[in-house]
């Protein structure tokens, strides 16, 4: 009885210490709109891009790249409770210069599924993302 009672206190430690943190580590796929307002006549309304992330405490590294694409940039970003925001510097064409992207998404409460905006430049839109 004594070693069950001893379990269960090192779990509820364990979780405590966590400080309720969301688990972004891994593989997502990211499926971003443009809202209309933000839309160039003849430009792609919807962005698809599989991000990798590493989680140190709060902090977030790793990279997006295109659904299609081999490279991808480098991110940046924080993850705490339910709230998460990373954001990469990408140029949208060869000839443009780099811009920031920003997600701002909630993790949902099995933390394998997210909603939430993002910004480009000056465009803006929604997104859905699922853990791999």
């Amino acid at each position: 009885m004594r070693t069950h009672s001893l379990s269960w206190c090192a779990a509820a430690v364990a979780l405590l210490l966590r400080g309720g943190l969301a688990d972004m580590t891994g593989e997502w796929s990211v499926v971003g709109t443009f809202d209309r307002a933000s839309g160039r006549a003849g430009s792609e309304r919807r962005v698809e891009l599989v991000c990798a992330f590493e989680q140190h405490d709060r902090s977030l590294v790793g990279t997006c790249r295109p659904a299609n694409g081999p490279e991808g940039a480098p991110v940046s970003g924080t993850a705490r409770e339910t709230a998460v925001e990373w954001s990469f510097e990408v140029a949208p064409n060869a000839a443009a210069p780099k811009q920031t992207a920003t997600f701002r998404g909630t993790l949902d409460t099995r933390q394998s599924r997210m909603n939430g905006t993002f910004q480009f430049g000056t465009s803006r839109g929604t997104f859905r993302a699922t853990k791999q």
